[in-house]
């Protein structure tokens, strides 16, 4: 099966020491200028983007979303927005609406888009212990080690999902208030540690 629809305890997650100064995060510029050595050059990643976006919103004008997933603004080809509902009768997480934001480069698909939780009013950012209160969430499906070209949008929705589904811990990350006051950088600029299975 895709990385996307295996159940929440296969994906693998991160934490991160909110100083820069351990091992679990650090930026990543040596490993990205690596990856940039082998991306596409500019004026061919903007058409691929372009072309691959557009071809995953066909897909969904067609045939639609999973259940809790909501495409709320997909008309920009860079950007895009949804809504994700856990099904279950998950107690932490009953009865919320939460706001995805999409970004994707101009390499995607081969780079992965950057996702992060956006509060909004009724769209509050959802409690786990990988996801921090300024949205970002440590994943790897969305680090360049875990992505796949092959993920789609709609998939990383359904990985998300399932993973707030299958989660028993109303708290955030260790360091929270501390990574959060003090990270300037980008998602994908963080290089997270994957350890913890079982969350």
């Amino acid at each position: 099966l895709p990385r996307s629809l295996a159940d929440a305890r296969h994906l693998r997650l991160g934490t991160c020491d909110p100083s820069g100064r351990g091992s679990r995060f650090f930026l990543a510029s040596k490993r990205r200028r690596e990856d940039d050595a082998h991306a596409p050059c500019p004026n061919m990643a903007a058409p691929l983007r372009e072309k691959r976006v557009a071809k995953e919103r066909q897909k969904i004008d067609k045939h639609g979303l999973p259940p809790g997933i909501e495409l709320v603004d997909g008309d920009n080809l860079r950007e895009w927005l949804f809504d994700i509902r856990v099904l279950d009768n998950n107690p932490i997480y009953q009865g919320q609406t939460y706001r995805l934001r999409f970004q994707f480069p101009q390499a995607y698909p081969i780079e992965p888009p950057e996702v992060t939780f956006e509060e909004k009013p009724n769209r509050p950012i959802p409690m786990h212990p990988h996801i921090y209160s300024n949205g970002i969430i440590c994943l790897d499906l969305l680090g360049s080690q875990g992505w796949s070209p092959v993920q789609s949008a709609e998939s990383v929705c359904m990985s998300i999902q399932s993973m707030l589904t299958s989660n028993t811990t109303k708290e955030r990350p260790q360091g929270d208030a501390e990574f959060v006051m003090l990270n300037r950088r980008r998602p994908r600029d963080i290089q997270f540690v994957y350890h913890d299975d079982t969350v």
